[in-house]
């Protein structure tokens, strides 16, 4: 089984993954309501590369989730945010690597054949 968590998906690979994950029927149109309107204050985060929406399944669980406590006070002492924070920070990893493997490989130019 292949790990979308932080993997940059297109919409409609995210629709599909969120449909498997929480095994509720999704539409197309949500998603791009969740980056407009957003849900309670909170938006999905997403770009666009080649003209196509880009999320990611850690983003629209980041979405869904409760807002997180103002304070680390209110934190249950159970609570391991290290966790959390190393998949925030794995997932903008993930993004500045597919970002520069997407320009390089959109603008690759020709080499140049010497003689």
């Amino acid at each position: 089984m292949v790990d979308y968590a932080g993997r940059p998906l297109t919409f409609s690979e995210l629709k599909k993954e969120i449909e498997r994950v929480y095994g509720v029927k999704l539409h197309l149109g949500t998603l791009h309501r969740w980056r407009t309107r957003g849900v309670r204050g909170k938006h999905l985060h997403a770009w666009r590369c080649g003209g196509r929406w880009m999320s990611s399944l850690v983003d629209a669980r980041m979405m869904m989730e409760p807002m997180a406590p103002v304070s680390p006070q209110e934190f249950p002492p159970d609570v391991d945010m290290s966790l959390f924070d190393r998949e925030c920070e794995r997932q903008k990893q993930w993004r500045v690597l597919y970002v520069q493997n997407e320009l390089a490989r959109r603008f690759q130019f020709p080499t140049e054949e010497t003689n």
